[in-house]
């Protein structure tokens, strides 16, 4: 596929996408944020609806603070730049970055900005006279935590959806849910519970449902709160009542017609 036919799928097709989903899906979540920076550069696509939006995000976003990752984006600017074939004129953004990345304590002992690369063992060791204790990478932890105190105050509701979107909590009720989906499913096809028919009371109805959510949710147990539980086997309870039903309509329906005897 050449240049050209890439450039016009992308903007006919995903351009459209990234867009619509830009403040659910890119705008607070930085690995796709970088990976849309790092895939268009390559690809030389330069639109510019999407890159004012990913380099103002970029820099918007404080948690892109790694010192790899912003040396990255520094070095990739640079290039996009000495190419010359953006829209204008990046000698603003590619500031923006060098200061960030000088401002670090553990910056300037480290890498050679002039020359854009990391210094080798030897030329740290010869200047080994001129550490500092701020020079080591990722110090100052007490600086990094009183840095998040105050992103934590900053945020918006919208970032901190996006935030729980990855969280640890939500994934496992998630998969708990597929879960319980996935034995439903089994139990329509009478792979599992085939005696269920033979249940009659409701009182055995609402120990199958426990059992069940005991069974697959012995370490979601401990996480879940007491109302998302209930949920949870009142749904399952459901369930039963609506397959035992069905189970006895369907015997019902099998059963031949007596058949009277012959005089």
């Amino acid at each position: 596929m050449s240049k050209e036919h890439l450039y016009n799928f992308i903007t006919q097709y995903l351009k459209p996408k990234i867009l619509e989903g830009w403040d659910t899906r890119v705008k607070y979540v930085p690995k796709t944020l970088l990976e849309l920076f790092d895939r268009f550069s390559v690809m030389e696509y330069f639109d510019k609806d999407l890159w004012e939006k990913i380099l103002e995000e970029m820099k918007a976003r404080k948690c892109i603070k790694k010192m790899t990752t912003c040396i990255h984006i520094h070095h990739r600017l640079l290039e996009i730049q000495k190419n010359k074939k953006f829209y204008k004129d990046l000698t603003s953004d590619i500031k923006f970055w060098e200061e960030k990345l000088t401002k670090r304590d553990d910056f300037n002992y480290r890498y050679n900005l002039a020359e854009q690369r990391w210094y080798t063992y030897q030329e740290l060791k010869a200047k080994r006279d001129d550490y500092k204790y701020t020079d080591q990478l990722d110090t100052h932890k007490a600086i990094y935590v009183e840095d998040t105190e105050e992103d934590l105050k900053n945020l918006s509701e919208e970032e901190r959806r996006a935030l729980l979107e990855d969280d640890e909590t939500v994934q496992r009720e998630k998969q708990f849910e597929e879960i319980i989906r996935e034995r439903l499913m089994m139990i329509k096809k009478g792979d599992l519970l085939g005696g269920l028919q033979d249940i009659g009371e409701e009182d055995e109805d609402a120990n199958v449902a426990q059992d069940y959510l005991e069974e697959e949710g012995e370490e979601e147990d401990s996480e879940l709160e007491e109302e998302t539980k209930k949920a949870q086997e009142a749904a399952i309870k459901e369930k039963l009542r609506q397959e035992k039903i069905i189970r006895k309509k369907l015997a019902k329906e099998a059963k031949p017609d007596d058949v009277k005897p012959v005089e």
